[in-house]
């Protein structure tokens, strides 16, 4: 088997001696696509279209929702308090993400608990959807520690 392929082998590298043009397409052609992709392919995603669906309405869960609206990432298509609008939005394609902040997301903060926020994102394209993931998990997380710095500085500003 191994004898087949160095004749073959063998052949290719005689036939492309011979042939100028042979050799620029083998050579040439791919250098131009890299250098080509590498200008052009980005992994980046930019302007993700979101809907948020707030049922707490309160100045915690508007400091998480204006976090999506500031951030470069996401550009937020639907505000609402009605999930079938913003789920019918994502069965249809026009958005990406659908972020649910429940009733008692700020009472449970203000409790010290923790809550949860539900996060449905479209998963037609897998890489995108674990890029937006990752963004989200992001901001969620920058959230976070804002609010428990903020805890913290009432509890030192209290001590002292």
């Amino acid at each position: 088997m191994w004898e087949r392929i160095r004749h073959i082998l063998i052949k290719e590298i005689t036939q492309i001696r011979r042939d100028r043009r042979m050799r620029f397409i083998i050579l040439v052609a791919p250098l131009i696509q890299l250098i080509m992709f590498g200008y052009v392919v980005t992994t980046d995603v930019n302007h993700i279209p979101i809907a948020v669906v707030d049922l707490d309405h309160t100045q915690k869960s508007r400091e998480l929702v204006s976090l999506f609206e500031n951030s470069e990432y996401f550009e937020i298509l639907l505000h609402t308090e009605k999930e079938d609008k913003a789920v019918k939005l994502l069965d249809q394609g026009r958005i990406s993400c659908l972020i649910q902040i429940p009733r008692s997301f700020s009472r449970r903060l203000k409790r010290g608990n923790t809550t949860g926020i539900q996060i449905l994102l479209d998963g037609t394209d897998s890489n995108t959807a674990s890029v937006i993931q990752g963004y989200v998990r992001r901001m969620l997380g920058d959230y976070s520690r804002s609010q428990m710095q903020k805890k913290t500085a009432k509890i030192k500003g209290a001590c002292f």
